[in-house]
C-alpha cells in the first residue's frame, strides 16, 4: 500500500494530533507514506523555532520511516511566513501541483 499526507491544521491543534496517530498506525502497519504535504495554516509548522511535542514527533516518524515533509511554498508565501532555522533543516517546499503530481500513484491521501 501506498499513502500520502496532506495536514491542513495548525501543529497544535487537535487535527494535527489526530494525523500523528494515524501516521503512526500506518507506518506500524507497514504502509508505505511517500510524504506529508503541510498546506494551508499548517504551513506555519516551517515558522517554529523551538521544537513543540507535536513538530518533534512529527520530525522523528519522517526519519524513522524515511518520509518526506513539505511545506505548501504557495501557501507559505501568501501568509508572508518567513522560514525559520528549524524550518530549514526539517522541511522542502513543493507546489500544491507538484503534490497532485507525485500522488497520482497513491492508493489514499489522508487530509487533515
Amino acid at each position: 500500500m501506498h499513502y500520502a499526507y496532506m495536514i491542513t491544521a495548525p501543529v497544535e491543534s487537535p487535527r494535527f494530533n489526530q494525523a500523528l496517530v494515524q501516521l503512526c498506525t500506518d507506518i506500524a502497519a507497514q504502509i508505505t507514506i511517500s510524504q506529508v504535504f503541510f498546506y494551508g495554516d499548517a504551513t506555519a509548522i516551517g515558522t517554529l523555532d523551538e521544537h513543540s511535542d507535536n513538530f518533534q514527533d512529527m520530525i522523528d516518524l519522517a526519519d524513522e520511516a524515511d518520509i518526506a515533509l513539505h511545506i505548501c511554498s504557495a501557501a507559505f508565501q501568501r501568509r508572508n511566513y518567513r522560514i525559520s532555522q528549524l524550518g530549514q533543516e526539517d522541511f522542502h517546499f513543493k507546489g500544491l501541483g507538484q503534490f497532485i503530481v507525485e500522488t497520482t500513484a497513491a492508493e489514499k491521501i489522508r487530509v487533515y
